[in-house]
This record gives structure tokens, sequence and C-alpha cells, in this order.
């Protein structure tokens, strides 16, 4: 499957979970209407996901949530992932 076929499907896999998606190409953004996520098709088509959040000095304005997943592998909880508190993921980390 070439990168722009994953981008293809990874909109569409989107917008049946229920967000709405913003983009073109290989990277964009998607939301519940509350949220928002990132998302970028990688140049061997995998998947990143990131949040996106206020900025503060922790985190800037984002981090990595999913890193390098396929497409058929994707689900939505680890696109509900990216909408987390920072303070819920922080403890996650801490806790592993």
């Amino acid at each position: 499957m070439s990168r722009e076929d994953v981008s293809k499907a990874l909109v569409a896999k989107l917008k049946e979970f229920g967000y709405r998606v913003f983009g073109n190409g290989t990277y964009g953004y998607f939301t519940d209407g509350k949220n928002i996520g990132y998302f970028e098709v990688t140049y061997f088509g995998y998947i990143n996901l990131s949040s996106v959040h206020k900025p503060n000095r922790l985190t800037g304005t984002g981090f990595s949530v999913v890193r390098d997943v396929k497409i058929a592998d994707l689900n939505k909880s680890m696109c509900e992932d990216c909408f987390a508190p920072i303070t819920n993921l922080l403890m996650l980390n801490l806790n592993q």
C-alpha cells in the first residue's frame, strides 16, 4: 500500500470512527468537536498520532501518543488517547 493509499484509508477510518478530519495528503487533524488530535503517515506508510493542546512548559503544544502503527491495527481507543488530559497520560507513563 502506498503512502497516499494509507492516507486515504486513514481519513476514511477516522471518519468511520465519527471524527471530522482536516488536512490533505499525509498529515492533518481530527476532532470529536471538543478535542483535537494530529495524524501523519510516515514515508514507509506507518501512522503516528499526537495530542494537540494549549502550550505549556512540560509538553509544549502536544506529544506523541501512537507511533508506527499499521492502518489495519489502528483502533478508536488509540485516537481517543490523543484527547486524554495531560495528567492522565503522564501518570500512565510514570507507572510503566
